[in-house]
């Protein structure tokens, strides 16, 4: 707004719509001052937008604020500026109205006139009369039949479906303007002109005046049917919804006016609140019917006030509103505040501070709360009230059965008699002003004090006595003393001890006892059972042992320095941590139960707890008369009212809000599909909490249902690194404020595609591409291969060219040369002759063996071709066997050609085996076999001597002899396997195995 003086005088017009409490027993409740609600606060500098003129709260419990500087959505942690998704603009940046309607729709009303709405986030303009002239739309209503009303400096409006019209004499509403329109729960609608008020009845369509003068008013419908009006002049007064009257007379109007009211709204306990622009701040009338008729004095001498010095952020406060939460809102230049009833409330009444700690000391006649300076008493109305002054420093406080209350301090001991006379109580002999530590009352109406230093007393009878201890804890120092149910007193000792004084019987109890839980702060009977609470947790007497619960059964039961038992079997347990309450049925059972942990609730600063409690020997929770437990903390004292209980409503489903991927930002749906060189990706998100939105944590998984959880505790967004390509769903749930996950989760799903480099095209085009470099190079290798293997063979092949020129030319023709000059000689011998037919038989052996040595010079220069084997063999046979032995050959299988060079092998091997046969067997018979196979050949070549002995077999050689090696040498070049086998039922058989 441009005129700030101007906004302030409209704004005394503004009368925003209000929420009732959605339970009796959650409602602000009157009995709590208003300092006594927890107050939260959001400012400039915390986010928040200034000049807050109008709140609403949709359906679905998103606030609403019209300011001066726009629309805002606010989910308890963040103001969201609202850009309308359209881009159609604001009529204006200076909003005075808005309303939430049922159907999720928000209607917008401007300081210069002009309405909008806002549909599924698309923004539609009316305007009205052209806005000729500038006026303010101050308040909306809807009417049970669902229709749309505005109250405006220009009149009443009301929304036809499709245009906005202003109301004039045609519906009998003469007024020029409208300060205030409200839609009551039977279906009528109530209309402020500045002047009056008048009604328009359900179904009619002609406007009753009501004759009640007003001036400038506000009003909102209560309890019992009836609507409050608070006007400046009259104050506070009610009108019958059922007879229309106004049940109590106005008193004469004062002036001038002492206040303007801005704003009203009512609770479900009839309270009601508003906000007052002569004053400033907020304003509360507990019990309104009081005051109603009775004019502005006696208003005003009834109100509580919040204001700027209470920590309002402003006293420039306009609109306020009761959300669906029964938490009141209010609006100011400089932010928004919230007041709520928390589950504990901040006694005021007792200093935060005490230099000696808080004790608060109940019975069923008297109770107590002091500090280090006073004494306190609670009355039966829940005031409290200082009625003397502390006569020490405080140590300890017990109340007798007597209703006495003991007071033991720095400088001695005191008592405070049932006439509320305060009296010192002598101590032993020799030992005054010293300081009395703790207190406890014995079966008898005995009292037992620890002295500092100089250890128990019993005070019986106005004398002292000292109480004699076993011997093995008069070095220890002695802590707390504690009463149980039944009369019996222990004895907390500084170093984790505990010791049971009883005057037939002291117990003393160690780590040897079962008890560990460090130093012992108190002794307490739950459901029958003894516990020990202290340091390290709580411990359970059984028997004559201690059976101490292991820590991670209640994490937070630590420090633990005080414990209350409900009426509806819980018990609260004041610990370091803050308070814990837990089931008295399920910690039992937890002692009892190795693997049973009880579900227990931690209450801390954020439920409205001042501090942790305070660490000491005295009891730090304790049950007052009226319904109310206490605890003493490090910062005050506080108390929930066991009849009230807050039940946290369940926060809406996580709201995904945006998502950045790689640095651009993107609106998030239900799939997206992001730039495919995405390799960062943040998600931020929210979850509605307009109560404690700091106590909602949330956890993700990235994956199906299968994959963990990732907690991220109260964090708001979560970074991602190092993506690839592919399919990706994130899941994202949040607690409720009791820390329950809730559900259901808000999923999104997106799909990072990948880029040329990372799809299956280009890695399909890398494999084949590297597919032809392997098989480039497998053929460049064969070449090469192929190179070395040519060079090799040239140059072995001109090695036995070279090899066979020289036997030709030397051994071959000189060997032929005595060929015939032994033929010469023999032609010289007689025909017939012995001689000469003897020396033809040696030329015709020589002959072949010269047709051999030919045939070698052949197989040399690789002029033969392939050989078949049998045949080879049947000839070799044939002409080393002869007539000397029986041999005879078989061949088996599909007979096939082979290699010269093959069968020249195999021939010797074979030529080798059969003169081996003839010189050393002594056999009568040779079986040669072939066997022909798809892959391989078999020869086989058997007699029916005296075999091989065992020695020259197993080495493959006799000493002087090297066929048997060559045999094998030979096999091995062929890549064949021999074997020298024994045959039945006498004899020796060499095996040729070698692949074809």
């Amino acid at each position: 707004m441009g005129n700030v003086p101007r906004q302030i005088t409209a704004i005394l017009l503004l009368l925003t719509g209000w929420l009732t409490f959605t339970s009796g027993s959650s409602a602000l409740p009157a009995t709590t001052a208003i300092n006594q609600l927890h107050h939260k606060s959001w400012m400039i500098a915390d986010g928040a937008p200034a000049d807050v003129w109008a709140l609403a709260q949709g359906p679905d419990g998103y606030m609403w604020l019209g300011t001066g500087a726009g629309l805002f959505r606010f989910d308890g942690t963040e103001f969201e500026r609202i850009v309308p998704a359209n881009n159609v603009q604001f009529l204006s940046i200076d909003i005075t109205a808005v309303f939430a309607a049922p159907d999720g729709d928000i209607w917008i009303g401007y300081s210069g006139g002009g309405l909008s709405r806002l549909h599924n986030g698309e923004l539609t303009n009316y305007e009205v009369d052209n806005r000729k002239t500038h006026w303010m739309v101050l308040r909306f209503a809807r009417s049970r039949d669902g229709t749309m009303w505005a109250a405006t400096e220009r009149g009443l409006m009301r929304f036809d479906g499709t245009e906005w019209h202003i109301i004039g004499e045609d519906w009998h509403f003469p007024a020029e303007s409208a300060n205030w329109v409200e839609a009551a729960s039977d279906g009528s609608l109530w209309v402020g002109d500045g002047e009056t008020i008048h009604v328009l009845e359900p179904g009619a369509r002609v406007f009753q005046p009501t004759g009640l003068r007003t001036g400038r008013a506000a009003f909102a419908e209560g309890r019992g049917g009836r609507v409050w009006v608070l006007d400046s002049y009259h104050g506070l007064t009610s009108i019958s919804l059922a007879t229309r009257t106004v049940e109590r007379p106005m008193a004469d109007a004062p002036a001038p006016p002492q206040f303007s009211p801005n704003y009203i709204a009512v609770d479900e306990d009839d309270t009601v609140w508003g906000t007052d622009l002569t004053r400033g701040g907020l304003f509360r009338i507990s019990d309104p019917a009081s005051v109603a008729g009775g004019g502005a004095g006696l208003f005003l001498s009834a109100v509580e006030n919040f204001q700027l010095e209470d920590g309002l952020t402003s006293n420039i406060a306009v609109p306020i509103l009761v959300d669906q939460s029964d938490q009141l809102w209010v609006g100011t230049n400089m932010g928004i505040d919230r007041l709520s009833r928390q589950f504990f409330v901040t006694e005021s009444s007792v200093p935060p501070t005490s230099r000696y700690g808080f004790r608060a000391v109940f019975s069923k006649d008297r109770e107590f709360i002091l500090d280090s300076t006073s004494i306190y008493r609670l009355r039966d109305n829940r005031q409290i009230e200082a009625i003397a002054d502390m006569p020490g420093q405080l140590s300890c406080a017990m109340i007798d059965s007597k209703s006495n209350l003991w007071i033991g301090v720095r400088q001695g001991l005191w008592q405070l008699t049932a006439d509320d006379r305060i009296v010192a109580v002598p101590l032993p002999q020799g030992l005054s002003n010293t300081r009395v530590n703790a207190l406890a009352e014995e079966r008898d109406g005995s009292l037992l004090a620890i002295i500092y230093r100089e250890g128990v007393f019993r005070y019986s009878r106005d004398d002292w006595s000292r109480v004699l201890l076993p011997e093995e804890t008069r070095e220890a120092v002695p802590g707390g003393l504690f009463v149980t149910p039944d009369g019996s007193v222990w004895m907390s000792l500084r170093d984790g001890r505990l010791l049971l004084i009883d005057s037939h019987d002291q117990q003393l109890f160690d780590r040897s006892s079962g008890l560990d839980i460090g130093a012992v702060y108190g002794i307490h009977q739950v459901g029958g059972h003894l516990l020990a609470v202290g340091e390290f947790g709580v411990a359970r007497l059984e028997g004559r042992q201690f059976n101490t619960l292991p820590p991670q059964k209640i994490p937070p039961a630590r420090g633990i320095t005080g414990l209350a038992v409900s009426p509806d079997g819980q018990v609260w347990l004041s610990t370091i941590s803050g308070v814990v309450r837990v089931s008295a049925s399920e910690l039992i059972a937890a002692f009892e139960k190795p693997d049973f942990r009880p579900a227990s609730e931690l209450f801390t600063v954020h439920d409205g707890l001042p501090g942790v409690a305070q660490q000491s020997y005295s009891d730090t929770a304790s049950i007052s008369q009226d319904g109310r437990i206490w605890f003493t903390t490090n910062h005050g004292l506080a108390w929930h009212d066991l009849s009230f209980e807050i039940v946290a409503a369940a926060p809406v489903p996580v709201r995904l809000k945006s998502v950045i991927a790689n640095g651009v930002p993107f609106a998030p749906t239900e799939s997206m599909l992001l730039p495919d060189d995405t390799t960062q990706l943040s998600v931020s998100y929210q979850s509605l909490n307009l109560s404690s939105p700091e106590r909602t944590q949330f956890r993700y998984r990235l994956g199906d249902d299968n994959q963990p959880w990732v907690d991220v505790d109260t964090a708001r967004l979560i970074e991602f690194s190092n993506l690839g390509p592919g399919q990706y769903s994130v899941s994202i749930e949040a607690t409720s404020e009791a820390g329950i996950w809730l559900g259901p989760t808000e999923r999104l799903t997106f799909v990072i595609p990948p880029t040329f480099f990372q799809s299956k095209w280009f890695f399909l085009t890398v494999f084949l591409a590297g597919l032809g470099l392997a098989f480039s190079a497998y053929l460049m290798h064969l070449r090469l291969v192929a190179d070395r293997i040519k060079t090799r063979m040239e140059g072995r092949l001109a090695e036995r060219e070279r090899i066979a020129r020289e036997l030709h030319d030397t051994l071959l023709q000189g060997f032929q040369g005595l060929l015939l000059r032994f033929q010469s000689v023999g032609d010289r011998l007689p025909e017939g002759s012995e001689g000469r037919r003897s020396l033809e038989a040696a030329l015709e052996r020589a002959d072949d063996v010269l047709q051999d040595g030919r045939d070698r010079v052949s197989f040399l220069r690789g002029e033969e071709g392939p050989v078949d084997l049998a045949n080879t063999l049947s000839d070799l046979a044939a002409d080393i066997l002869g007539n000397r032995l029986a041999w005879s050959i078989n061949v088996t299988g599909n007979s096939s050609l082979i290699g010269s060079q093959i069968a020249d092998d195999i021939a010797q091997i074979a030529s080798e085996a059969m003169w081996n046969i003839i010189r050393h067997a002594q056999a009568g018979n040779v079986q040669i076999s072939v066997n022909f196979q798809r892959s391989n050949v078999t020869i086989s070549i058997a007699d029916d001597g005296i075999g091989i002995p065992p020695e020259t077999r197993k080495n493959w050689r006799r000493k002087g002899h090297y066929g048997l090696v060559g045999m094998r040498e030979r096999a091995m070049k062929l890549g064949a396997k021999i074997q020298i086998l024994d045959t039945k039922p006498k004899g020796t058989e060499i095996r040729l195995s070698m692949p074809l």
